[in-house]
C-alpha cells in the first residue's frame, strides 16, 4: 500500500507500477495488521501519470497516463516520438490485463500535446509541469526532488518554443501532496 498524507491507503496493484514512481523497497515500512485495519482504503495506484505509457501484449496500441488513471491512446510512433522522444518505446509498460482494464479510457491523442501529469525538459534544461489545463512555470531542484522525479521520467519531445504555442501558460506550480501522487 501507499500511504497518503490523510493516511488514506492506496493498492499499487505490481512492481512496474511501484517503479514508475521511483519507489524503491528502502521506502517500505512494515506496520502491523490492527493499525492497517484502521486506515480507509482510497483509490489503485496508476502507472505515473505523464512518464510512461503502457499497453497489453494482446494489442499493439500504446496509451499514455493521464492524471486520474486516464489512457489516451498514441495514434502514431511520430506522434509518440514528437511527445516522448525517438527512444519513446522504452518508456512502454506491458500491463496485465487485470490491471488494464482499472484505468477509464480518455479521447485519443491526435496533436503532440501532453496530457495532465506530465514533466517536461526542453533542450535548454528548463522543466515544466503540464496540470492538464495548461503549463506552469518551471520546476526546479528542490520540487523534482520531492515529487521524486528522476530524469528518465521526464518528457524530452518538446523545445519551450513549441510547449509555449501549444500549451496555454496557467501560472506557477504550487507544490502539494497531491500533486506527488495524482491518481
Amino acid at each position: 500500500y501507499l500511504l497518503d498524507a490523510d493516511n488514506v491507503r492506496h493498492i499499487i496493484p505490481n512492481e512496474a507500477v511501484f517503479r514508475s514512481w521511483n519507489l524503491s523497497f528502502n521506502d517500505v515500512t512494515v506496520i502491523g495488521s490492527g493499525t492497517l485495519t484502521g486506515m480507509p482504503l482510497g483509490k489503485n495506484v496508476f502507472v505515473r501519470p505523464g512518464s510512461y505509457l503502457v499497453k497489453i501484449t494482446a494489442s499493439p496500441n500504446v496509451y499514455v497516463v493521464e492524471k486520474g488513471g486516464i489512457l489516451r491512446w498514441i495514434q502514431t510512433e511520430e506522434l509518440a516520438a514528437k511527445l516522448y522522444g525517438a527512444d519513446w518505446n522504452k518508456r512502454v509498460i506491458d500491463l496485465p490485463e487485470t490491471l488494464f482494464a482499472q484505468y477509464k479510457f480518455g479521447g485519443a491523442l491526435t496533436e503532440a500535446k501532453y496530457v495532465g501529469g506530465s514533466f517536461v525538459k526542453t533542450p535548454g534544461g528548463s522543466v515544466w509541469f503540464m496540470d492538464g489545463n495548461g503549463m506552469r512555470s518551471s520546476i526546479g531542484p528542490k520540487t523534482l526532488d520531492a515529487l521524486k522525479l528522476r530524469n528518465e521520467d521526464l518528457t524530452t519531445g518538446m523545445t519551450e518554443p513549441e510547449l509555449a504555442a501549444t500549451h496555454n501558460y496557467v501560472g506557477r506550480l504550487i507544490y502539494q501532496d497531491s500533486d506527488r501522487w495524482p491518481f
